[in-house]
């Protein structure tokens, strides 16, 4: 009888590849049961105690495996869910939505701009629907307020949203906003490349935001400073080592 129980015992750490302190403990448990039995009762019961023996070391088998099997499965469910990606490094795990699907796809010019009063106007950091300018603005006179955009040959997944307007004589180009004149220069024309729009925008303003104050917005618009970056969600950022 115990060399029965040990080589199930055996064929358990076989089957789930590692020693569960589980069925060495129920395995022991069993021994005792079985010494108890023999001793209190008679030979001629041999067969049910055996029978026990061998049902309780079986549950002790089908409860490893099942464990096992189930530890198995929720790891590949959270190493595959298409639901939302996963990245882990130096102990910090950032989720990241799945990445938009563009909804149609422009061919235009591309420039960019500052907020110089000789590029823009009086108000150079204000927009044509009274936001005010941040990184990840453009201006573009084709499509509505609000419209979400994306240029991958140049930005990668980084998203624009339209605020801005152009000179009506400009029809398919987008004038991408930035803080810095060096890199505005650096950035140059560039002909022809494939716009993604992943939102329609509604094409509403915001001007409201600056009823009742005129000396704000006087302020503001003439000499800034410019809003935070737009929410990049999409963009894996950097982490810092030192964080």
């Amino acid at each position: 009888m115990r060399r029965l129980l040990k080589t199930l015992l055996i064929l358990a750490i076989l089957l789930s590849k590692t020693l569960d302190k589980r069925a060495l403990l129920c395995y022991d448990f069993v021994l005792i049961i079985y010494s108890q039995l023999m001793t209190n009762l008679t030979w001629n019961k041999y067969n049910v105690i055996k029978k026990t023996c061998l049902a309780i070391m079986a549950v002790v088998l089908v409860g490893v495996q099942s464990i096992a099997h189930v530890a198995q499965a929720a790891a590949w469910t959270s190493i595959f869910s298409n639901e939302t990606n996963a990245v882990e490094s130096n102990d910090k795990v950032i989720t990241i939505p799945e990445r938009p699907v563009a909804i149609k796809t422009i061919r235009m010019a591309s420039t960019a701009y500052t907020s110089r009063p000789n590029e823009t106007d009086g108000s150079p950091f204000i927009t044509a629907d009274g936001s005010v300018v941040r990184d990840g603005y453009v201006a573009t006179n084709v499509l509505p307020i609000g419209t979400k955009i994306r240029i991958p040959s140049v930005f990668g997944d980084k998203i624009f949203e339209v605020h801005d307007r152009m000179n009506a004589r400009y029809g398919y180009r987008v004038d991408i906003w930035m803080s810095d004149l060096k890199a505005a220069k650096a950035y140059g024309l560039k002909r022809n490349i494939a716009v993604e729009v992943i939102e329609m925008g509604t094409g509403k303003k915001n001007w409201e935001q600056w009823k009742g104050r005129t000396a704000d917005l006087h302020k503001v618009g003439k000499y800034g400073p410019a809003d935070d970056p737009i929410a990049q969600p999409y963009i894996i950022a950097k982490i810092d080592d030192q964080s």
